[in-house]
């Protein structure tokens, strides 16, 4: 089948679910993924490891994991600002998942307006960023991963966030997407990293260089 022709079956099969609108949540179970299939924003169908459901899947298990790191980090109420930005995060990630599952043709318009990742959302990340690093201590090589739990689950979070990265860069040099959303994930890794610093300031834990000793 030429592609004009699988463009054209994935439209039809589009248009035949048009009445799919919205977000139903009151059924999970729809079978329709038994064979390999799921369905985009617009009712467009894709295998289930086509590059586009490979990035936001990446992104909706970066999501799923912060829900994690928010659960144990929040039990500690001196980072009760920490969470906050982590969930405000995990709504971002909500966005952007939505954005990269929406199908754009080459000539379509970035919409801003449609729940899309937009240029506010990569500036709050740097602003943050810059509010918490202006309390760390400049880095002059390397450091390990870890030091407190809370921390590593952070370091964690930023490794995915790094694969998401690069499953949104794989998507992005065949298919038109939002740029923004590849930036986004840019910055969001290194937020991550610095908060992790910083919890791990907060709980008086000494970062470790690597030591490149063989």
């Amino acid at each position: 089948m030429s592609e004009e022709n699988k463009e054209e079956r994935v439209k039809k099969e589009g248009e035949e679910k048009k009445e799919r609108k919205g977000v139903r949540l009151s059924i999970i179970t729809t079978k329709f993924g038994d064979k390999g299939q799921t369905y985009i924003v617009g009712g467009f169908v894709l295998s289930k490891h086509h590059p586009r459901v490979e990035a936001y899947g990446s992104v909706d298990e970066l999501a799923s994991f912060l829900g994690y790191a928010i659960s144990v980090i929040s039990k500690d109420s001196k980072f009760s600002d920490i969470v906050e930005v982590l969930k405000r995060v995990q709504n971002h990630l909500f966005i952007l998942a939505g954005d990269l599952a929406r199908y754009l043709k080459p000539s379509d318009p970035i919409d801003k307006e449609k729940k899309r990742v937009i240029k506010k959302m990569i500036d709050w990340l740097e602003d943050v960023e810059k509010s918490y690093l202006k309390d760390l201590e400049h880095l002059e090589d390397f450091i390990l991963p870890g030091g407190s739990e809370e921390a590593s689950l952070l370091h964690i979070a930023r490794v995915i966030t790094r694969r998401a990265e690069r499953e949104v860069s794989k998507l992005m040099s065949y298919e038109k997407i939002n740029e923004n959303c590849l930036i986004y994930l840019n910055r969001l890794s290194d937020l991550l990293f610095i908060l992790a610093r910083a919890i791990n300031k907060r709980k008086g834990i000494k970062e470790e260089i690597v030591s490149w000793e063989p």
